[in-house]
């Protein structure tokens, strides 16, 4: 059996972190369209205005007009959700995401509204990716370091038991500690042999089921 890892490793790849919002939802929804089709997924938003299902029953859709001048939203239609540490995290394929014109929505019917802390919950992931996704918790390491950033973990998660995670998570933390450039703001520029070396890392282990992710705001 192949040794599985996972790395989890992520740069607002699928969905925007709501930093600067006061409030941020899942929503589980039923979409219907102006063609008559039926769309079931979960919606992410975030508003410095509380939403209150009592104001606007079942059909939500006043609420994100009210909000902001949308184009489209994005639906994903299928999540695994994980505890890391104290945070719970969903993962979605980001082959799965539709984006719906707003224009053409009709109604946006909420079967379920879970607020979440402000930060990120959704985690996209490639196809290959998601079948190394177990129905039970994995094994996790962290990599954090607050002079790269104090939003920012790096997360080593593995769903084999008696996998020493470890070793990973040493050799991570000791290159973006190298990498870290001293008496100066970390940026893109002195910063990138960093992601150099990780995106090495998870081109060399992706095809013995290792993934690397970036997570923000995991406490």
């Amino acid at each position: 059996m192949k040794t599985l890892f996972v790395i989890l490793f992520l740069l607002f790849s699928v969905t925007k972190v709501f930093a600067d919002v006061g409030n941020t939802y899942r929503f589980s929804v039923e979409i219907v369209t102006k063609n008559s089709d039926t769309i079931f997924g979960y919606l992410y938003f975030g508003s410095y205005k509380e939403f209150d299902q009592r104001k606007y029953g079942a059909n939500i859709k006043d609420y994100f007009i009210e909000m902001h001048p949308l184009d489209s939203i994005p639906i994903f239609p299928f999540i695994s959700t994980y505890k890391l540490r104290n945070t719970d995290i969903d993962f979605a394929s980001k082959e799965s995401k539709q984006m719906l014109a707003f224009d053409n929505i009709v109604t946006i019917y909420a079967n379920d509204v879970l607020e979440y802390p402000v930060g990120q919950r959704l985690v996209g992931l490639e196809l290959k990716e998601m079948e190394l996704l177990k129905l039970y918790q994995p094994n996790m390491q962290f990599v954090y370091n607050e002079f790269y950033s104090v939003m920012s973990t790096f997360v080593i998660v593995s769903w084999e038991k008696d996998k020493d995670l470890h070793e990973i998570q040493k050799s991570v933390s000791k290159k973006l500690i190298e990498s870290i450039p001293k008496n100066e703001s970390v940026n893109a520029e002195n910063i990138k042999p960093f992601f150099d070396f990780l995106n090495k890392l998870k081109k060399d282990l992706l095809d013995e089921d290792i993934l690397i992710f970036e997570i923000q705001g995991v406490s």
